[in-house]
C-alpha cells in the first residue's frame, strides 16, 4: 500500500443497526468505534480492531462503553502514539428524558484489544 489507497473492501456487517462509526489507526491497525442501540433503555459504544491491509478483523467485537437511555452514544476516536482513545457522550448520570444534558465520557483502548 505505497500509494495510501485502502483495499477494496468485502461488504461485512459487523453490528446491525450501528450509527455514527468513527475510526482511527496506527498505522497498521484500524479501531472501529460505533454506537449501539442494545435495548430500548441501553446504548453502547463498541469496538472492533480491523488489520489496515486487509479485510480482516483483528479482534472480537467489544464493549468500549456502556450508557444510558434509548439514544445510542456518538463515539469518536483518536490515536496518541500509544493507545486509542475513544469519546464518547450519553446520559447515565442524567433522567433519559432529559433531552438538554449530556456528559462526555471516554475510555482508553490499547491496541492489544483491551479497554484499559
Amino acid at each position: 500500500m505505497t500509494d495510501g489507497a485502502l483495499p477494496e473492501p468485502n461488504s461485512t456487517i459487523i453490528e446491525p443497526l450501528a450509527i455514527t462509526p468513527t475510526l482511527a489507526t496506527d498505522g497498521t491497525l484500524v479501531l472501529l468505534a460505533f454506537g449501539s442501540a442494545r435495548t430500548e433503555f441501553v446504548s453502547s459504544v463498541r469496538g472492533q480492531f480491523l488489520e489496515l491491509a486487509s479485510t480482516a478483523t483483528r479482534s472480537p467485537l467489544m464493549e468500549i462503553g456502556l450508557g444510558n437511555g434509548p439514544y445510542p452514544s456518538e463515539p469518536s476516536v483518536a490515536y496518541d502514539g500509544y493507545r486509542f482513545l475513544v469519546a464518547w457522550t450519553d446520559k447515565r448520570d442524567r433522567r433519559w428524558q432529559d433531552r438538554d444534558g449530556v456528559d462526555v465520557w471516554y475510555a482508553r483502548v490499547s491496541p492489544l484489544g483491551g479497554v484499559l
